[in-house]
Parts: C-alpha cells; structure tokens; sequence
C-alpha cells in the first residue's frame, strides 16, 4: 500500500535471470523513469537496448565477468535517485541449473550476487520487490537445492550482512 500511496517515479529493473528480458525491456522501454539492467548468461531473447536511454544489456560468456559486471552496473547507476528496485532473482546462471547455466557461477558466487545486490539497495536506500525466478531442475540441480539457492535471495534480503553460502547443501 505504502509504494500504491507514494507512487514511485525512478525504477529500476535488475534483471539476473539467465536469459536476456527482452519481453520486459519492450513493455517498460518506453515508460520515463524506468531503467532496466540485464545481466544475462545467455542470449536468448535477446534485443540491443536504446543506446540514449540508462538501460544496459550484458551477456556474460566467462564466470569470472558476471560479478565484476553486476557491481560494475550498480555503480554506474549509484548517482540515480531510484525509488524502487524490482530484481528479477534467477538462479538460472548457476552452473547446475539445467537451462542456462554457466560453468564456474557457483553457489557462492549467486549468494555474493544476491549481498551485492541487496547491500547496494541498502546504501542507497532504494525499496526492493524481487521475484524468486529461473533455475532448472535435473541430473545435477534437484529441487531442494534450487530451494537453497531461492533461500540465498531470502536471506540477503532479510539480513544485513551474513555469509549467505553457509550450511547450504
């Protein structure tokens, strides 16, 4: 009701799903004060953002440049009067997830990603809804480790500082 009541004017989209938000970049490219960044391990749906807007696309091929390159578009957006953050939580990059994942994007580093993310909204003082999405279950990902690793955005988000990578399976 609080965020119906002060209707925010700034958003940002975080998208960290596996594969590129293209279907959401078309419904909000348009919409002023809306910024989305994409940080994709994949190219499916797939779309070249309008090079005069604030919104990014990065599809990252080495596990090595998706942290860097999380905190890399949080800083560049860090000066940006945000009111909301909507973070598109997927799990889908981790290396088992049978569709989309990448090799070396390992537990850790998702629960690295998810205190980046949650600790930037924090020192910035930007509201946050996030969804629990992606991740694929099968011959390496069952279902109560994707649960796991849903548990590492819950527990960023309610946590201020903790080693979110602790006591998981």
């Amino acid at each position: 009701m609080a965020l119906h009541r002060e209707r925010p004017t700034r958003i940002l989209i975080l998208d960290l799903d596996a594969h590129c938000g293209g279907g959401t970049y078309s419904l909000v490219r348009d919409i002023p004060g809306v910024v989305q960044a994409d940080i994709s391990v994949c190219r499916t749906d797939f779309y070249q953002p309008d090079p005069d807007s604030r919104s990014t696309l990065d599809v990252i091929a080495r596990a090595e440049d998706y942290l860097p390159t999380v905190s890399k578009q949080l800083d560049a957006l860090a000066d940006d009067p945000f009111d909301l953050l909507i973070c598109n939580a997927g799990m889908d990059p981790h290396e088992d997830s049978a569709i989309g994942g990448l090799a070396g994007i390992t537990t850790a580093v998702i629960a690295e990603r998810e205190r980046l993310v949650f600790g930037w909204a924090r020192r910035h003082r930007v509201g946050v809804a996030f969804t629990l999405a992606g991740g694929y279950t099968g011959a390496r990902l069952d279902q109560a480790r994707l649960v796991d690793l849903h548990r590492l955005t819950i527990q960023a988000a309610a946590t201020p500082s903790a080693n979110l990578a602790d006591g998981l399976r």
